[in-house]
């Protein structure tokens, strides 16, 4: 907020012109707050009580990357917070007023395009703690302003009285509830735009005692790193190539200098033709970015016999966190040439040298796959009633099939309505399943679903249904001594540092120890388990983290 950055009450919600809280101040045990018409660090302003704690200087948490996916896998460090106190200046924690605005309290982590949004793109609980706020249920496809809704989002209050908060996810993505513990790297909910948002992000915060905390370390903000891992900061590199690809289409708006396009169009990952027509009078090609003014790059288009077409220089003109160009090429000249059909080469070039390149082919007519649109996948809220989903698709040739993949018993497809049965065969709170669509010609789209149950169990860690690889391998070793009697040592061997949490039960199914392990660094971590206090007999354990889950067996003898 402008004139907010030294506030003493917690503010939920992030990148907001004026709008109205939606959880009632009662609901909250909260006295109502104060809404600032000019509030630019966050949109619905619902309090969340000061740490009460006597210590002025409680240990915040290490904090986890708070996304399913690594940076610059399909998502990209943003934004970070305002480090200048005061108002009408701004600069980020490396002193750069690129990477943030006036007033900015959140650290900002985007997805390249909608089409990643739709697949399904995880956030993750930054450290372990209590829910204490959730926000579910707005739009969640904002572009630019005029914004619709509120901001879905949660808060998490943690064991040090301190709160991270996460805010314009996917609507009806939200999979905890009020009073739910979650550890680190834990899925809470997958990322959107809802609230005001034009893109699909995370806008992640950390309060202690009623005070915004920035968790990066650098020249404007010598506090030590709050992350447990570093992550890249997008000003230490001149030029950022994020996601590029040809296009047809000749009429995109919030054009500046051919420099920053807001049109959703690319946003949703333009639409990439299968081929060209050799009739075609334009072609073009976007390119999204994060750069410093002044640097350069160029596309070249080479024929099908590899000589140069065309090529186009760019340069990087406004100073903006991320931004798209569109360069075009005249291809009229194609019709005049003999045998142009065929394999066709686009060339990213930098300092002369060929960074990328992409292919395309030129044909009789320009054809396009297959695509759900306007939206490619969803989450839905199953309370117990029956939810039924259109499916629409794009650029069908002839009639189009639609099957189910990797859906549970109580889903099925209806003509072109997806049914999700009052009683399903999801196992825990976050389910997912799939929908593919392929025409006559055999063109195929994916359609991505994710089914929140509240009444079933948020254990485990979820994946995400687009097969990112979260963290892996966690392996377990037999512990030692075993038999024993008073206390065994158990090993694991970590790829990653982990947050560990251990559950021994009985052979009923009845839990008899739980033991919080903490974060491990990776490679291989010892601890011991106290078993004194056990009966003699056969015990089963297992060792959960995000990760992964592994168990074991034990015996304990008197």
């Amino acid at each position: 907020m402008r004139n907010s950055k030294n506030i003493s009450l917690v503010a939920l919600g992030v990148l907001a012109a004026t709008v109205l809280i939606a959880v009632a101040p009662d609901v909250l045990g909260l006295k109502a707050p104060n809404l600032d018409p000019t509030n630019q660090g966050g949109g619905t302003e619902a309090l969340i009580p000061e740490n009460e704690s006597s210590e002025a200087e409680a240990r915040v948490p290490g904090l986890i990357w708070p996304v399913g996916r690594a940076n610059h896998d399909d998502v990209f460090l943003q934004l970070g917070p305002d480090s200048d106190p005061a108002t009408g200046s701004w600069f980020d924690y490396e002193c750069s007023p690129q990477f943030t605005y006036d007033g900015h309290r959140g650290t900002d982590i985007m997805a390249y395009n909608f089409r990643l949004m739709d697949q399904g793109v995880p956030i993750l609980a930054a450290a372990d703690g209590t829910v204490s706020w959730t926000q579910t249920g707005y739009f969640d496809r904002n572009y630019w302003t005029p914004y619709i809704g509120l901001p879905n989002g949660i808060n998490i209050r943690h064991s040090d009285g301190s709160d991270s908060q996460y805010f314009h996810l996917r609507q009806h993505s939200v999979a905890v509830e009020v009073g739910d513990y979650v550890e680190a790297g834990q899925i809470i909910g997958y990322m959107g735009s809802s609230g005001s948002s034009p893109n699909p992000h995370l806008h992640f915060e950390l309060w202690q005692g009623g005070v915004s905390q920035n968790p990066n370390n650098g020249a404007c903000s010598p506090t030590p790193s709050l992350w447990l891992e570093p992550f890249d900061y997008p000003g230490h590199t001149d030029l950022t190539i994020l996601d590029w690809d040809l296009f047809l289409d000749t009429d995109l708006t919030g054009v500046e200098g051919n420099n920053f396009i807001g049109d959703k169009r690319l946003k949703n990952r333009a639409f990439r033709p299968l081929s060209v027509s050799r009739e075609a009078i334009q072609i073009g090609v976007w390119v999204q970015l994060q750069g410093l003014v002044g640097t350069a790059y160029t596309i070249r288009v080479l024929d099908n016999e590899g000589n140069e077409f065309a090529r186009s220089a760019k340069g990087v003109a406004f100073s903006r966190s991320v931004q798209w160009h569109a360069l075009y090429f005249d291809f009229s000249s194609v019709q005049a040439m003999e045998s142009p059909d065929g394999e066709w080469t686009l060339e990213l070039v930098r300092d002369s040298q060929p960074v990328e390149s992409k292919t395309f082919e030129v044909a009789t007519a320009s054809t396009f796959s297959v695509r759900f649109f306007p939206l490619a996948g969803r989450s839905f809220k199953h309370l117990g009633a029956e939810i039924r989903d259109t499916l629409r698709v794009i650029n069908a040739s002839g009639g189009v099939n639609f099957s189910l993949v990797d859906a549970p018993t109580g889903v099925t497809i209806e003509g072109n309505e997806v049914v999700i049965r009052s009683t399903t065969g999801f196992l825990n709170r976050n389910g997912h399943f799939k929908v593919s669509a392929s025409d006559q010609s055999g063109r195929a789209d994916t359609m991505y679903y994710h089914v929140v149950t509240p009444s079933l169990p948020l254990q485990g860690v979820a994946t995400s249904v687009t097969d990112i690889e979260l963290p892996h391998d966690l392996r377990l070793e037999q512990n030692y001594p075993n038999p024993f009697s008073s206390r065994t040592t158990i090993l694991v061997d970590l790829s990653r540092g982990a947050h560990l949490h251990l559950r021994v039960f009985d052979v009923t199914g009845k839990t008899v120890v739980e033991q919080d392990l903490g974060w491990r660094s990776p490679g291989e971590q010892s601890f011991n388990l106290e078993g004194g206090n056990l009966p003699s007999g056969t015990y089963f354990y297992e060792v959960r983290s995000l990760v992964g889950v592994v168990k074991g067996q034990m015996t304990v003898v008197r």
